[in-house]
């Protein structure tokens, strides 16, 4: 996750984001996490855990993406987010036995994996590492309840530009002129993320650059007008 630095009271979806563990650390802290942690790098495609596997930690994410997902029984996929430097994956699952999410990496990705025991013992003696753990368990709640809120009261449109405004928000970096550009995201990650088909995502897509408050490139889109983007999240 890269860190927006203007004023959260601007529109971008609302998201403040996840606490940045790896700049939340001090150096001496960053350090005994780095040795109780194995790091792991794995290649694009790559599967961290699997759906209702044993949990065994959470991981920090060093660079790279991963995407997590869920499955439903009807072999239906959606992605409930595209993670990146700093953000902790796995976190919701820290009281529980098996995983509620898979985890895939979308691109070449290192992290660093903590185990639980390693975990209970930095929540008691890091006040900064448990103020990060609350602060991802917080957003992972916000973060997925406006996924299901999408899903189920929102036209495709406002989905579409709702979603692109909490990647820019998340994930965006500052571009030229003003605009916010959000690289690794394909018009599949969205269509997966809001339970669309992709056709229809890429047509919305479209028409949002038609109206001229994006522009699509390349695994990549550029936020232009991002009044006229939160306008249309209302739709």
């Amino acid at each position: 996750m890269i860190e927006n630095e203007n004023d959260n009271s601007n529109n971008y979806g609302l998201w403040r984001g996840q606490l940045n563990l790896l700049e939340e650390l001090s150096k001496s802290e960053y350090d005994l996490v780095l040795k109780k942690a194995k790091r792991k790098t794995y290649r694009r495609n790559a599967i961290l855990f699997e759906q209702n596997d044993y949990v065994r930690g959470f991981y920090i994410i060093e660079s790279g993406w991963i995407r997590t997902f869920y499955t439903a029984a009807s072999g239906k996929e959606i992605t409930v987010g595209l993670w990146s430097t700093g953000d902790l994956i796995g976190a919701p699952d820290y009281s529980f036995q098996n995983r509620l999410l898979a985890a895939e990496a979308t691109k070449d990705s290192t992290v660093l994996i903590l185990e639980n025991a390693d975990i209970d013992e930095f929540i008691r003696t890091i006040p900064s590492f448990a103020k990060c753990l609350i602060g991802a368990l917080s957003f992972k709640v916000r973060w997925a309840t406006s996924i299901f809120d999408r899903l189920a009261t929102e036209s495709l449109i406002s989905r579409v530009a709702q979603t692109v405004l909490s990647l820019a928000h998340l994930h965006g970096k500052d571009g030229f002129g003003g605009t916010i550009v959000i690289s690794e995201i394909s018009h599949q990650d969205i269509a997966n993320m809001i339970g669309a088909a992709r056709p229809s995502v890429s047509l919305a897509l479209r028409q949002l650059e038609a109206s001229k408050h994006i522009k699509i490139g390349r695994k990549r889109l550029i936020v232009l007008n991002v009044e006229g983007l939160t306008e249309y999240s209302k739709h």
